[in-house]
């Protein structure tokens, strides 16, 4: 048997979409293919509420401005995206594949001339994995991932069809071999092996305007190989213990810079770097113990470490300098209870503690006389407490209230920085989320509170040591790159109808920032022009007609 869904929907912000889907099954196998078209022009607002000179958008080259026709974004923020997937199962084996291409209109330092700057992005994916329950105590799992991502970036810079290059590519694939042992209802152990590559890695870029003339980047295949186990032991019918951890490696690889003479002719000249992790593994260790009071209320003590590799893009920063990029690491320690206060009525509650380390993140390094380098480090160091309370009610069969609120107080460890509020990191965060369904009806509200958020010190501000910079009282922002973002209350609608006129037809509609806010969001190191922030979508409505058949 075959059902077919086919769906169209179209909005403001020129929003439109067309979706087909073919689904299947039959004695041991079930198949899903789909497919869809999406597109909104983006967001039209003046280039004034994202800066405070926006006299620079359409002033002309000689006079230090982007020599742009118009003062709005209409058309600048567009998405267009296309996407193409099937997935199946067939007894113990099933697979997911997948194509995406995507053309994004973005921002490269400066709003682009024409039709602006346009991010193209064309990837392919798939998995296949096996599940095989060999033995009542035992089960196989084998897994395979693949992934190649294509992007290049069609720029106008300062004139329409004066377009320069920023191309990327890469092929990566993850293999991974796991078992799941009980030899005992009150013992489980699950162990793996996983090893990943990334192979094919290149970005070449050519931006006269920034200093990069037929500049190519590319790197030896990447190789990760990693082991992990978790053990999980019921210590009494009421205690159960979790323990874990994770080995994982990263083999040294070189990256090669090569920047092309100007003239065509001469060789390039070529730069290499090689990484080598500092640490010949990396223990990844996660700890917990679950306690159940009663049937009713449960108690959770929890510990845990991720951490996160350099990537390759910020080994290109290092050619040229003698250091070596560490893993990034977060370590969480969190306490965690929830009662079930009746079969309609439940609280969660959890207090938190996170201490990050070593974050990677680009900074401005100065030499002696005074020049100054970009460059990627571990310069990040943060802690975080918080707590975390929710409560869930059903007051009727057709009604659930969600609701959850986050306090969080971050600092930045760094020296020098621990009275400087941290930026990018709100106080405070609330969801709440209403669903209310009556036979063929379903509506729903939904939202979410965004505290205050800083934006990033300011380079200026900041010495040689990489220290801050008492700024002087004139100084814009208190010595950051841009306005602070002022908190937001973000309202969603959704209302659905099923079976109309009792078919397959079905109706519905959604409205994403119903208050009609202006959502911003604060400006980084990398657009610091657009000193107010960034703007997110005003009011946006979808209206979706659908028919399965």
């Amino acid at each position: 048997m075959v059902a077919v869904l086919f769906a169209v929907a179209g909005g403001n912000f020129e929003n439109k979409e067309l979706f087909i889907q073919f689904k299947g099954q039959g004695e041991g196998f079930s198949y899903s293919l789909h497919g869809s078209l999406y597109k909104d022009d983006g967001i039209d607002v003046p280039f004034s509420d994202f800066m405070t000179d926006a006299s620079i958008a359409t002033a002309p080259i000689d006079e230090g401005g982007w020599n742009l026709t118009t003062d709005h974004t209409a058309g600048l923020l567009r998405t267009n995206r296309k996407t193409l997937n099937f997935s199946g199962q067939f007894k113990d084996i099933s697979a997911n594949f997948g194509l995406v291409s995507s053309e994004k209109g973005t921002v490269e330092s400066t709003f682009g001339a024409g039709d602006g700057h346009s991010l193209q992005y064309l990837s392919a994916y798939g998995s296949m994995r096996y599940d095989k329950q060999v033995h009542s105590m035992l089960g196989l799992t084998a897994k395979f991932d693949f992934t190649s991502d294509n992007h290049w970036i069609d720029d106008d810079f300062f004139y329409s069809n004066a377009a320069t290059n920023n191309i990327s590519r890469m092929n990566a694939y993850e293999v991974e071999l796991a078992s799941n042992f009980t030899p005992s209802e009150k013992l489980s152990i699950l162990s793996g092996l996983t090893t990943h590559y990334i192979e094919d890695f290149m970005i070449f870029v050519d931006y006269p305007q920034f200093g990069y003339n037929d500049t190519e980047w590319t790197s030896e295949d990447v190789q990760t190989f990693s082991f992990y186990t978790q053990l999980s032991y019921s210590l009494t019918p009421k205690i159960q213990l979790i323990g874990g951890f994770r080995l994982e490696h990263i083999k040294p690889y070189t990256i090669t810079q090569a920047i092309n003479a100007i003239d065509g002719i001469s060789p390039p000249v070529l730069s290499n770097y090689t990484f080598e992790s500092t640490n010949s593994f990396d223990f990844v260790p996660r700890l917990a113990m679950v306690y159940e009071i009663n049937n009713k209320n449960v108690l959770k003590l929890l510990y845990g470490k991720a951490i996160k590799e350099p990537s390759v893009t910020s080994q290109f920063d290092m050619i040229g300098t003698n250091k070596t990029l560490k893993s990034a690491d977060i370590q969480t320690y969190e306490l965690f209870y929830q009662s079930f206060v009746s079969s309609n009525v439940s609280i969660s509650t959890s207090v938190f503690y996170n201490y990050l380390n070593n974050l990677i993140s680009r900074i401005n390094v100065i030499d002696g006389d005074g020049n100054i380098t970009i460059l990627s480090d571990n310069a990040g160091k943060n802690t975080t407490i918080g707590g975390e309370i929710g409560i869930k009610i059903k007051p009727s069969t057709n009604l659930l209230l969600d609701i959850k609120g986050i306090y969080q107080k971050s600092t930045d460890e760094r020296e020098g920085y621990e009275n400087i509020e941290l930026a990018y990191s709100p106080n405070l965060l609330l969801y709440f989320n209403a669903v209310y369904t009556q036979k063929k009806f379903d509506f729903g509200v939904s939202g979410r509170f965004v505290s205050e958020m800083f934006t990033a010190w300011s380079p200026e501000y900041i010495d040689a040591n990489q220290k801050p910079i008492t700024p002087p009282s004139t100084a814009a922002y208190g010595g950051r790159i841009g306005e602070s973002s002022p908190s937001h209350f973000n309202l969603s609608l959704n209302i659905r109808a099923n079976e109309l006129f009792n078919t397959g037809l079905y109706l519905n509609l959604n409205v994403s920032n119903l208050l009609d806010q202006k959502i911003y969001y604060p400006t980084t190191l990398s657009n610091p022009q657009f000193d107010k922030g960034t703007l997110g979508f005003g009011r946006w409505f979808n209206v979706r007609l659908g028919l399965q058949f």
